[in-house]
């Protein structure tokens, strides 16, 4: 992680709580809620055998917000635990044409009405 990068995150499906499940458990602990926040975009189920989570598409146009939980990075955050998330999202930096999610640095309105940096798994391919 470089000093450029953001140190927010803005979870908007299974990483929200710790009672989502076990990467919530391993990762939360590290990271310090700071409170419910939105961004503009759409919001769909993707629907698989046995499992059915959250897609965000990023949509300027709509008058649509997606809301979730904004959370800062811990200092006992690492490098590892970023490729842990980019591996729970599926993400591969090396790869992004092959990744379910990108992971891109965006603008969060936290429910206060002020703007953070933070990092969000965007959905990547057309729905």
């Amino acid at each position: 992680m470089s000093g450029d990068d953001p140190r927010h995150f803005f979870f908007y499906g299974t990483l929200q709580s710790a009672q989502s499940g076990e990467a919530a458990k391993l990762i939360l602990p590290k990271l310090k809620r700071i409170g419910a926040g939105f961004i503009r975009g759409r919001l769909f189920l993707i629907r698989a055998p046995h499992l059915t989570y959250p897609a965000l598409l990023l949509d300027d146009a709509t008058e649509q917000y997606v809301h979730g939980a904004c959370y800062e990075m811990g200092s006992d955050f690492s490098a590892a635990d970023l490729r842990f998330l980019d591996a729970y999202e599926e993400y591969f930096p090396d790869a992004p044409s092959k990744s379910e999610y990108l992971r891109q640095a965006l603008s969060v309105t936290l429910e206060r009405g002020t703007q953070i940096l933070a990092w969000v798994y965007v959905y990547n391919f057309p729905l």
